[in-house]
């Protein structure tokens, strides 16, 4: 079942990771999320979450071993 981005079981981290990690920059995201009763109001806030995490904190790599 689909949840909002970072209200799910997965969490917030893992999509800040994403967003912040350079190798991912070229990559074309795609999302699936709840829509509601507004799809487009939905689609926005899920964005700008997004947008946030990605300007969040430090840049992220691979991890070191």
């Amino acid at each position: 079942r689909h949840q909002w981005i970072g209200e799910g079981t997965i969490g917030p981290e893992p999509f800040r990771g994403i967003m912040r990690d350079p190798r991912l920059a070229p990559v074309i995201k795609i999302i699936e999320t709840p829509k509601g009763d507004d799809p487009i109001r939905h689609d926005r806030r899920m964005l700008r979450r997004l947008r946030a995490y990605a300007r969040s904190g430090a840049t992220v790599g691979p991890r070191k071993p």
